[in-house]
């Protein structure tokens, strides 16, 4: 996917590619002392420009963390579960006026802006800012494994999903806008590409990673996605004082 991920006694530091002002530390199994000099090392690595979120890829070392990582000016996000999918081959509904396509670099424009207007229940053009970032770090993935699906209803666009991986799928990203809801078309396009894993000869497993608390987990669940095989919480560094 074009990231670069570099391991460190305290976690693991993934840097984007470049254009992309994001960066990721999943933490390793470090005691609550070692946080300051964790938020230290974040700062050295990435500097001031770009955003970092920082994973805590286990419910206990969650609990032990927390407390050291909002002193230090970390602020819990929401925690995301990773489901696998063990169910049949879904039965894709028949949605007349509706076609689904891969978008190639010209059409990832489409795609990002139902993205974030799908996410922010909002269909106002999106900020200048996050467009161009959001852009920027789907380009870079689509130079890897990642693929960028775009659903179509009345020659509009209307719902997206993302995938990357080989042998193991995950799948993100599922957005509908606003005018083109409770028409089936996340069910659709979650149904055509659990379908196209299942037949591929290379794939795995099918993940999808969601918020825990989200309403849409009860909906992934009814589709298949049964069993929980990772957990995480994201968290956010706060600018210093």
């Amino acid at each position: 996917m074009q990231y670069r991920v570099e391991q460190h006694p305290l976690g693991w530091f993934q840097h984007a590619p470049g254009g992309v002002a994001t960066g990721s530390v999943t933490v390793s199994d470090i005691d609550p002392a070692s946080v300051p000099e964790l938020r230290a090392e974040i700062e050295r690595q990435f500097g001031n420009d770009v955003q970092v979120m920082l994973h805590v890829d286990d419910r206990e070392r969650d609990a032990r963390l927390t407390g050291a990582l909002a002193a230090a000016g970390f602020e819990p996000a929401e925690g995301s579960t990773f489901l696998a999918y063990t169910g049949e081959p879904p039965t894709l509904p028949s949605l007349l006026g509706v076609t689904i396509g891969e978008v190639d670099a010209d059409g990832l424009e489409r795609w990002a802006r139902v993205k974030l207007q799908g996410f922010a229940n909002s269909e106002d053009e999106p900020d200048p800012r996050r467009f161009a970032q959001e852009l920027a770090q789907r380009r870079a993935e689509q130079q890897g494994s990642g693929r960028f699906l775009l659903a179509t209803a009345r020659s509009e666009d209307a719902a997206v999903i993302g995938l990357w991986g080989d042998e193991d799928w995950l799948i993100s990203n599922l957005a509908t806008r606003l005018p083109y809801r409770r028409l089936r078309l996340a069910e659709l396009l979650l149904s055509d590409v659990v379908d196209e894993a299942i037949a591929a000869p290379v794939c795995r497993s099918v993940l999808i990673d969601t918020d825990e608390t989200d309403w849409m987990v009860e909906w992934y669940r009814r589709f298949g996605f049964t069993d929980e095989v990772h957990w995480r919480r994201r968290y956010n560094l706060l600018e210093a004082d």
